[in-house]
């Protein structure tokens, strides 16, 4: 009951982002437009960011943000999906710095906002860049924009359905561990899931276990922290050399990944989660 619930969700927020408008989609004909644009000279964006995403950029090389969240809010659904490391943020400022103002606008889109907020090592916020749609919002003016295309482009987990959480997800160290696979397979599989615990060293089991991982699709709805799960299972791989890889669902669909902080846990949720499930427990 709880997958279904979460499939209809995912699907639900599927058609409730084709409907709305951010700066990664396009206006919808049922979108409601207020006031008029005035367009302008074309300048560059950097002339109108404010002074904490300016800092941003001049102490890039010294003091770099440590992950940025984008946020999708409009039409009564809120996605939340974040980066981190050096190499993503990078390419999110990169992204930005590609946008030009060709004039200023009234204009406003009902139910669709979006931002990308850029967050210190120590938590605190660093600065944040804002759309109300297409539209970009800086202090108390709204600009028409151009060049958005690269930032539309970033990839964010949970901002579009991904066919393998494995493969396209938040975890690096799940890559290393699937690339080892292609030449090693584990030793072992020790399953531990609500109180119960097995061990798994059968190798046609662990490689049917492994294989199952990449049936795991990553929906469109993530959040900060955890909600209190009905069901908790972590199954552990472990490798010849003793290195381990360790991968935890909640409640049969929700796959829980702790970043290094600032950013900490993130639940992320998934589609087609039982058929690794089903390798485990058959293997007891």
């Amino acid at each position: 009951m709880k997958r279904i619930f979460i499939l209809v969700t995912a699907a639900i927020m599927t058609l409730s982002l084709f409907a709305g408008c951010s700066a990664k989609t396009n206006t919808s004909q049922d979108t409601v437009i207020k006031g008029g644009g005035n367009s302008g000279t074309v300048t560059s964006i950097m002339d109108v960011l404010g002074d904490n995403m300016l800092a941003i950029y001049e102490n890039r090389n010294s003091k770099l943000p440590a992950a940025v969240v984008y946020i999708f809010q409009g039409n009564g659904v809120r996605v939340e999906s974040p980066l981190y490391g050096n190499n993503d943020i990078n390419a999110v400022l990169d992204a930005i710095t590609q946008i030009t103002i060709s004039g200023e606008t009234d204009m406003t889109v009902a139910d669709s906002d979006s931002s990308y907020t850029f967050i210190n090592a120590d938590g605190t916020e660093a600065g944040r860049i804002s759309f109300n749609a297409d539209f970009l919002e800086c202090g108390k003016k709204k600009y028409e924009i151009e060049g958005g295309d690269a930032l539309a482009a970033i990839d964010f987990p949970a901002e579009t359905d991904r066919d393998a959480l494995t493969l396209d997800g938040p975890d690096p160290k799940m890559y290393e561990f699937l690339e080892r696979c292609n030449t090693e397979k584990p030793i072992s599989v020790k399953v531990t899931c609500d109180g119960s615990e097995w061990e798994i060293t059968n190798s046609e089991a662990i490689s049917e276990a492994v294989d199952a991982l990449y049936s795991i699709g990553l929906a469109m709805y993530a959040l900060q922290g955890v909600e209190p799960p009905t069901t908790t299972l972590t199954a552990t791989f472990v490798m010849n050399d003793g290195w381990e890889y360790s991968f935890t669902l909640y409640d049969d669909s929700v796959y829980v990944y702790e970043y290094p902080e600032p950013l900490g846990i993130w639940s992320f949720y998934t589609d087609g989660a039982e058929y690794f499930i089903e390798a485990l427990e058959g293997a007891k």
